[in-house]
């Protein structure tokens, strides 16, 4: 046979049969290797590596081997929660509780009916995107519910949503997102004109104009005639607040007493006599204060003695 053909598998499980009926040190075993590997035109080395189990078959599988044909992998993790819960309720006080197949012949035997409780009926508001959170989760329902109060209908133990309006009853519907973690909000989605707009807006907020640009003008523009006369108003009372004089003797009599914290009916002669000459001079509110201050220190009681 020319070199370089493979051994069957065949040929190779037939001879370790033969060698396998064989004693150790059997005569028999080189002849039987010399002629098997004349046979296919290899080596008697290459024949031993082969019979070590290299070209040995290989055991066939299904596809899908290793996983459950009966019910999916995300149903079954389920039935285990579910499990482990009755395990941990049914724990005493010595660490005891009920067994596997205990609580599966329970779950067969009232789980079905479980199954049929229903929670309370509750009204919701359906959004205008056809969305509503129930605990926490997001269910999209009909269009034609967009915007309408319906009442909510899902069971104990299922995740599936029933919505009923006007004695006509929708879905089920699925989740179509999770809860919200804690501390975490959705930003919102910008469109791409809301996009483009942040943009145009952050441009403009870096742009500086010159006045020029403004007004079309190299510099300056100066409105009206040159050499015209800027008209002039004259204010009709300078002072409307009363910051610089006082509208009236008696305002100025009271503010003189805030200032020396005494009622001017405690000062002497000398002292009365005083401030009318002063009023009579002038209500300015500076001239005033600073007169009074300086005939009446700070160091006196009541700025007086």
């Amino acid at each position: 046979m020319p070199a370089g053909v493979a051994v069957p598998i065949e040929a190779i499980a037939t001879l370790r049969r033969r060698l396998a009926a064989l004693p150790a040190r059997h005569p028999e075993r080189k002849p039987l290797m010399a002629s098997t590997a004349e046979l296919y035109g290899v080596s008697r080395a290459t024949l031993y590596r082969l019979l070590r189990g290299e070209r040995r078959p290989k055991d066939a599988h299904r596809a899908d081997r290793g996983r459950s044909r009966i019910m999916p992998a995300a149903e079954i993790e389920r039935w285990c929660e579910i499990v482990a819960a009755m395990k941990v309720r049914t724990t005493n006080n010595k660490g005891r509780h009920l067994s596997t197949a205990r609580i599966l012949q329970l779950l067969v035997d009232t789980w079905e009916r479980f199954c049929a409780f229903a929670r309370e009926p509750e009204r919701r508001a359906v959004g205008i995107d056809c969305r509503m959170a129930v605990a926490g989760i997001l269910y999209e329902v009909d269009a034609e519910l967009a915007g309408e109060t319906v009442v909510v209908w899902w069971g104990l133990f299922d995740q599936q949503l029933w919505v009923e309006q006007d004695e006509q009853r929708w879905g089920p519907y699925h989740p179509v997102g999770g809860p919200i973690p804690l501390h975490r909000y959705r930003k919102h989605r910008k469109s791409r004109r809301e996009a483009r707009a942040g943009q145009v807006s952050a441009l403009a907020a870096q742009l500086r104009l010159p006045r020029s640009a403004l007004s079309g003008e190299d510099d300056v523009v100066v409105v009206g005639a040159p050499g015209s006369p800027v008209p002039v108003r004259p204010f009709v009372d300078p002072d409307p607040f009363h910051e610089l004089t006082f509208p009236t003797a008696l305002a100025a009599r009271h503010a003189i007493a805030d200032e020396l914290r005494l009622p001017l009916a405690k000062l002497g002669d000398e002292d009365r006599a005083f401030i009318d000459r002063l009023l009579a001079e002038t209500l300015s509110r500076p001239a005033i204060i600073a007169a009074v201050r300086e005939r009446f220190p700070a160091g006196r009681r009541g700025g007086i003695g």
